[in-house]
């Protein structure tokens, strides 16, 4: 036990890696425009709070999360947008849904072209911050 120095932490964002993926196949023009439509126009995946909605698609993509604060640079992300049978379509820049999402998307979940039922679960962490993710219905 010679040199038990503790090694200091990168936060270089510089290292972050955006997820890039998308689980939707565009073969004609009507698939072409509810992609466009989904990418252009989701609503926030906050709104719908807990309920369990079906997902047919998934699509990440690196995004910048504005920082609030001027003196703070933005930050690096992944814009995750999750369409729906209903027609609608949700975004977030959550990264505990895009962990889950990664997982979903590196399991084949989403492969068969079925409908998912999925429901967001919301955790408070000991900080004070809040952990999202996607839970299987």
């Amino acid at each position: 036990m010679e040199n038990m120095e503790l090694a200091t932490a990168n936060n270089d964002m510089a290292i972050y890696q955006a997820s890039q993926y998308s689980t939707v196949e565009v073969h004609d023009a009507q698939t072409r425009k509810m992609v466009a439509n989904a990418a252009n126009n989701a609503t926030s995946l906050s709104e719908i709070g807990n309920a369990v909605f079906e997902a047919i698609g998934v699509m990440a993509k690196p995004g910048v999360r504005r920082s609030r604060d001027k003196n703070v640079p933005d930050a690096p992300c992944t814009d995750c947008i999750i369409l729906c049978t209903n027609g609608k379509a949700y975004f977030t820049k959550s990264e505990g849904i895009r962990k889950a999402l990664d997982n979903l998307v590196g399991m084949g979940v989403f492969e068969d072209g079925e409908p998912v039922k999925i429901r967001v679960v919301t955790s408070q962490l000991q900080n004070g911050n809040t952990l999202k993710t996607l839970e299987l219905v």
